[in-house]
């Protein structure tokens, strides 16, 4: 009998699976994977490794899927006999930069030294992400913790509070209302207003910073804020001269190390200026004439900056000039960092400050009323009560009646009456009000001791008629009924 051999099936890659997984890889792979794989790659090939060789030394090194699959279609095309530089293009690894670098260390045979560059400039790259989110995190997080206290307040202390103030029975104060509103509103929808609360601020940071259509934004707010509009200005300074001072001294055309720096610049502003550059650059203009044509270049570059490139291009060192351009601005990076942090620290501290004085107003202002109310009625009590003028007492006299004539009287003609007294609330009045709630308006204030008829009642609150013949509501809290 013959036995059946299973043979091995091979992996097919057709074009258009392929493609999808090299889209796939663009989305997949994260900047910190890109960032590893371009240090290692250059390291080992600095060593004198051969290309094949360490491409299956970083195949295994790899996490992910799709870090996998991008090696694997490199390692394939450089077997293949295809150009380096061509594969790198084609899984969107690098940048436009980097790829200009490799393409001209492959055709130059310098790719060693164009490496190192690209490994340089990748660490430069990070530090100036370092420096700029350094110089945020310090200030978000003052104002996120900030925020979170005092919301933290107004969800567990300042409803023990709305007990309290309420129960006085005063007048309350605009902050305090506020506050009390506010601790309302939290208590009651916290479980909605919170989600939502977290949820806008994450879709706000997305796109304000991180989506590209719409990031222009929030670097626009960023580059008009003070200070930190330095700081930009400065890191933005560094990345040019850098970046377009290394790729003209590897022998880059000028058109494609300043297409290449649009598309390495974090900012809008600056991207579109390079784009600008680029294409006066193109259509024959120098780069002096390309300056003077952007209205917003003084702005953008200082006019000193500006010189020395001018200079640089007349005299054929363009690439050294910024270079010594990217020294300068990465040395004024590190000073204006520390500088920022002290300025903003003052800022920061008036933010909070005014936060605390609104929350300890809203809190003290209806204790100080009621301090102030308790010691009025202590004045009103000790001072001597005198007796009633002496006609007075004669007219009561002369009006009382007298036991024959009005015992028949208050048996058949006197209705008995809701009779009610006020009683002592700590501030030597109790307000009366127009409705049956402490939001109703206020009509007049009554004394303790003085007695009053009521009408009706309504959820603890008592219609009683004033000396006035005007009618209103007073707290039931601070009433007793008289029989």
């Amino acid at each position: 009998m013959k036995k059946k051999v299973k043979r091995k099936s091979k992996k097919k890659y057709n074009k258009k699976s392929i493609k999808r997984k090299l889209f796939l890889t663009r989305i997949l792979i994260s900047k910190k994977e890109k960032n590893i794989f371009i240090e290692n790659f250059s390291l080992l090939y600095g060593s004198g490794m051969g290309i094949s060789k360490i491409l299956s030394i970083l195949k295994k090194e790899s996490k992910t899927w799709a870090m996998k699959f991008a090696i694997t279609y490199i390692s394939r095309n450089v077997d293949a006999g295809e150009s380096l530089w061509k594969t790198f293009q084609k899984t969107n690894i690098l940048s436009e930069y980097f790829i200009s670098l490799v393409k001209m260390g492959e055709e130059s045979g310098t790719m060693a030294e164009n490496l190192n560059l690209i490994l340089e400039q990748q660490r430069k790259e990070q530090v100036y992400n370092s420096k700029i989110r350094s110089a945020m995190l310090y200030p978000s997080f003052v104002i996120s913790l900030t925020l979170v206290i005092g919301l933290g307040t107004a969800f567990f202390v300042l409803p023990r509070l709305t007990g309290i103030f309420t129960s006085l029975g005063v007048e309350l104060p605009l902050a305090t209302r506020i506050l009390i509103g506010f601790s309302n509103f939290i208590t009651e929808k916290g479980s909605i207003f919170f989600p939502i609360l977290i949820i806008t601020i994450l879709l706000l940071f997305f796109f304000l910073f991180i989506y590209k259509k719409t990031n222009f934004v929030g670097f626009w707010m960023l580059f008009k804020t003070p200070g930190i509009s330095k700081l930009i200005q400065y890191v933005e300074l560094a990345r040019m001269g850098y970046f377009l001072g290394t790729l003209l001294e590897a022998s880059v055309p000028i058109l494609k190390s300043l297409d290449s720096l649009s598309e390495a610049s974090k900012f809008n502003l600056y991207s579109k200026f390079y784009k600008k550059l680029h294409d006066n650059v193109k259509n024959g203009l120098s780069i002096e004439e390309s300056f003077k044509k952007y209205k917003y270049s003084k702005k953008l570059i200082p006019v000193s900056v500006q010189a020395l490139i001018i200079a640089g291009e007349q005299s054929g060192k363009l690439g050294s000039s910024l270079i010594q351009i990217g020294k300068k601005f990465d040395a004024k990076i590190e000073t204006t960092t520390k500088n920022l942090s002290v300025m903003l620290e003052p800022i920061l501290l008036v933010i909070v400050w005014m936060g605390v004085l609104l929350v300890a107003l809203a809190v003290i202002l209806p204790i100080y009323n009621l301090v102030a109310g308790v010691g009025s009625q202590n004045k009103k009590q000790n001072q001597p009560t005198s007796p009633p003028p002496i006609s007075t007492q004669t007219d009561i006299i002369e009006t009382m009646p007298t036991e024959t004539s009005t015992t028949s009287e208050s048996t058949t003609n006197i209705k008995p009456k809701n009779l009610l007294e006020i009683l002592p609330t700590g501030t030597g009045f109790l307000n009366v009000r127009s409705t049956p709630s402490l939001n109703g308006g206020l009509i007049e204030k009554v004394e303790p001791t003085d007695t009053y008829i009521y009408s009706e009642t309504e959820n603890g609150w008592y219609k009683i008629t004033l000396d006035s013949g005007e009618t209103g509501w007073v707290l039931g809290t601070y009433i007793t009924i008289l029989e």
